[in-house]
């Protein structure tokens, strides 16, 4: 096995502090030596600065704190300014209110040291409170088996297009800085989603690294559920509109069959929250599967969905904008389709 390569830690931080200083002193924990942790705030309106301030002073790791000019409105632009500010081979993210397990970095710096093709490295979460997993074991067997190793990133793309879930957040891999630089770093168009987006652009240029240790813990709340966001509906769209232009047969395959499922999906949220002729112009804007019959089906799913919705008292917060960018956002992948 080559020499390990260094490793700078990275942490987003907006409105952390009351959970900042056990983030950060995780990453002192790390049994694999850490290059520098590199805070970026973006503009909080609480004590995270002086939180994180009071924390590096008893660390032994060393810390740069660094403060934007503006808030930038979600995590991407913190994290791309800690790469770019970070002198590590490697780079892991740590979520400002999760806690990385000690091994974290010595596992995943060690895969992808033992597989330099490998352009980042990624391992399972456990929940903080209890340390159940977040991903079921069966979403990681369907991608790399019972054994942890390297695998082919264009079927990893193809996988994760299906279950974006599979790795949780930017702390769920480390990444080479120098491959995350050239594919152009985070994408700070996407609120949620970056982190799956770029994913899918390291994968394309070369191997993934699985290893089946636990890397981190997620403190899970109501401030990071996004599974009922349609923001993160939106960002997922565009990821696969990317996908649908890829050279690769089985990522084309896979854009396709899920741009259908999620707009249908899309659809139904639009209907629920009062929209149905948004709802009915997304399932009619499909070239990749446009018949009268589908767009019925479409619209029967979406009233069975509607009567669920009420019937559980699960409701969609959908703005004007929203059904906008989802309109426009379709009307796009559309056309890139069609060519």
């Amino acid at each position: 096995m080559s020499s390990s390569p260094s490793v700078s830690v990275v942490i987003p931080v907006y409105n952390g502090s009351a959970h900042l200083a056990e983030a950060m002193e995780s990453v002192d924990r790390q049994t694999h030596p850490v290059r520098e942790l590199v805070v970026v705030d973006d503009r909080s309106t609480d004590d995270s600065v002086e939180v994180a301030r009071r924390c590096a002073e008893r660390l032994d790791v060393r810390v740069e704190i660094h403060v934007l000019d503006e808030n930038s409105g979600g995590p991407a632009r913190p994290v791309n300014v800690g790469v770019e500010r970070a002198s590590g081979d490697l780079v892991a993210v740590l979520d400002q209110d999760d806690v990385f397990d000690e091994e974290k970095l010595a596992n995943e710096a060690g895969a992808l040291a033992a597989h330099p093709a490998a352009t980042f490295a990624f391992s399972r979460c456990v929940r903080l409170a209890d340390r159940t997993p977040v991903v079921p074991e069966e979403r990681f067997t369907v991608f790399s088996g019972a054994d942890s190793g390297e695998r082919d990133g264009e079927a990893f793309v193809a996988v994760l297009l299906r279950q974006p879930a599979m790795v949780v957040g930017f702390p769920g891999f480390t990444f080479r800085r120098e491959a995350c630089l050239e594919v152009g770093g985070i994408d700070e168009s996407l609120a949620i989603a970056a982190d799956v987006d770029l994913l899918c652009r390291l994968a394309t240029g070369g191997s993934v690294v699985y290893t089946r240790r636990v890397g981190y813990s997620r403190r899970e709340h109501e401030g990071n559920a996004s599974t009922r966001n349609v923001v993160s509906r939106l960002d997922f769209l565009r990821i696969l509109a990317k996908a649908v232009g890829s050279e690769s047969p089985s990522v084309r395959s896979t854009a396709r069959e899920e741009l259908d499922r999620r707009v249908v999906e899309l659809s139904s949220i639009l209907a629920e929250s009062g929209r149905w002729r948004s709802a009915r112009e997304l399932l009619r804007q499909k070239p990749w599967g446009p018949s009268a019959a589908r767009t019925l089906r479409g619209l029967s799913r979406a009233a069975a969905y509607t009567a669920f919705c009420r019937i559980t008292g699960r409701t969609w917060r959908v703005t004007d904008e929203q059904v906008r960018q989802a309109v426009e956002l379709v009307d796009e992948v559309a056309r890139r389709t069609a060519e």
